[in-house]
C-alpha cells in the first residue's frame, strides 16, 4: 500500500487510559508522525496519557533491548495496573511506527 489508511483518532474515548512509547534512535518512525499522533491526542485526559520518550531506543530496542524490561515494560504494567484498580475496564496500550498506529485493547 504507497498510501497508509488514516486513523481518526477521536475515536479513541477520552477517557480510556493510554501508554505510549517511543524512541529518539528509531530509523522507522519518523518525529513528524509521533508529533502529529500526539498533537491528534491533545484533547485526551492527561491523568490518562503516558507519554515515554526513550532517546537511545531504536525499533527493536522496545522488544529485544537488554533493558526493555526496566524501561518499557515495568512502566507499561504499572501504568496498566494503576488503572485497572482505579477503573476495571478497558486498557490500550499504542505501539507505533512511521505509518500506523497499533492500538492494543485489553481487559485485565
Amino acid at each position: 500500500m504507497p498510501v497508509p489508511p488514516s486513523y481518526n483518532m477521536t475515536n479513541i474515548p477520552n477517557d480510556v487510559p493510554l501508554f505510549l512509547a517511543y524512541g529518539g534512535k528509531d530509523a522507522l518512525s519518523v518525529q513528524e508522525d509521533v508529533k502529529l499522533l500526539l498533537d491528534s491526542l491533545h484533547q485526551h485526559e492527561q491523568v490518562k496519557l503516558v507519554i515515554q520518550y526513550t532517546e537511545n531506543y531504536a525499533h527493536a530496542d522496545f522488544v529485544m533491548g537488554f533493558n526493555a524490561r526496566q524501561v518499557v515494560y515495568d512502566p507499561a504494567m504499572a501504568f496498566l495496573k494503576l488503572h485497572r484498580q482505579k477503573l476495571g475496564y478497558r486498557f490500550m496500550l499504542g505501539v507505533t511506527d512511521s505509518h500506523n498506529v497499533l492500538c492494543y485493547v485489553c481487559s485485565l
